[in-house]
């Protein structure tokens, strides 16, 4: 376990994925983890507050999922704005921190097993999403002359396998 970030080495990538199986794989062994923690977890300590009256372990699920509903509107051509339920403008004038508290607020009464049903059903849909994806959508080179790093892709990798040991470590506390 990497202590600085809360990171194992199996999930601490530093280069992207080479291919659709290799992003498959790391979104794959990063959720297990995650999804092992969450398994040894009763409804009752989903739902306790974490550390210093922090966000709840459910709180953290529903946050993962909305950011991976997010990566699935930007697969399938959708408005991300729509997951926040905010206009386009709205979204574009917000910042991560305030998308997150519009998860938060949206969230913070619903029953554990509500989130937990929720998080696990948006992981479904994104993985059979990504099943459907081209290796031509996910790692074409952006930018002028197709160079730079696939918007998409990125996105893809930031709300999945680079996210859930953000979250992991304050679950197990």
């Amino acid at each position: 376990m990497d202590q600085a970030n809360g990171q194992s080495a199996e999930n601490s990538f530093a280069a992207p994925p080479r291919g659709k199986a290799e992003l498959l794989d790391r979104i794959g062994r990063s959720r297990a983890a995650l999804e092992g923690t969450i398994d040894s977890l009763s409804a009752a300590q989903l739902a306790a507050p974490g550390p210093g009256g922090g966000w709840s372990a459910k709180d953290h699920l529903a946050h993962l999922a909305a950011w991976e509903r997010k990566a699935l509107a930007e697969l399938e051509g959708r408005p991300p704005h729509d997951v926040f339920g905010l206009d386009g403008a709205s979204y574009e004038a917000s910042d991560v921190d305030r998308l997150n508290e519009i998860v938060y607020r949206r969230n913070k009464e619903r029953p554990a097993a509500e989130i937990l049903a929720d998080f696990r059903e948006s992981h479904r849909q994104l993985l059979a999403a990504l099943e459907r994806a081209t290796a031509a959508d996910l790692f074409a080179a952006a930018g002028p002359g197709g160079s730079g790093a696939n918007p998409l892709l990125e996105s893809v990798i930031g709300n999945t396998y680079e996210h859930y040991p953000e979250h992991l470590a304050t679950i197990r506390r």
